[in-house]
């Protein structure tokens, strides 16, 4: 009768410490992803500013090592893309290679809304990726898109070192 009773409560232990972890989990990754969008944005409207600051015409050479140095110092991906979905720079691979991006919702929501964000395993890197794009130029006619990536393995990292620890 005593091992009945006690291994209900143990069912009913180990039940609602399994519902906390996995609940903890997605806490931690939805802080993180929220964390990580808001320090992205930041860097995008530097990455912006630096693209709007270049003076016309700006050679693909030099958009090229622009993208580069940013980067080294970022660490992250930054493509620079025009209004119309070309990419004009981009650090991970070839502008040719990416093909038009006007269809990736974080270029088309930096362009209709003045930020866009999104979520999702990347095309050219085939990683997990967190994008934030930022409209370059005018306000009211951006001229193109920055845009800064970061894979988020991080996350899992994170996340595999918290159930080690639990």
């Amino acid at each position: 009768m005593r091992w009945r009773i006690a291994s209900a409560y143990l069912v009913l232990i180990v039940g609602t410490l399994t519902l906390l972890a996995l609940v903890l989990f997605q806490l931690l990754r939805t802080t993180y992803v929220r964390t990580l969008e808001a320090g992205l944005a930041g860097q995008a409207r530097l990455v912006a500013a630096i693209a709007s600051a270049q003076t016309a015409p700006v050679s693909a050479d030099a958009l090229a090592v622009t993208v580069q140095n940013l980067h080294a110092d970022l660490n992250a991906r930054v493509t620079l893309i025009a209004a119309d979905g070309t990419v004009l720079a981009d650090s991970f691979q070839s502008p040719g290679a990416n093909g038009n991006l006007i269809d990736r919702p974080e270029v088309r929501d930096a362009l209709a809304l003045g930020q866009g964000t999104n979520e999702r395993i990347s095309v050219a890197t085939g990683d997990d990726m967190l994008y934030v794009a930022i409209p370059t130029g005018p306000q009211r006619a951006p001229n193109g898109v920055a845009r800064v990536g970061v894979p988020l393995s991080t996350i899992a990292q994170a996340q595999t070192r918290l159930a080690v620890a639990v």
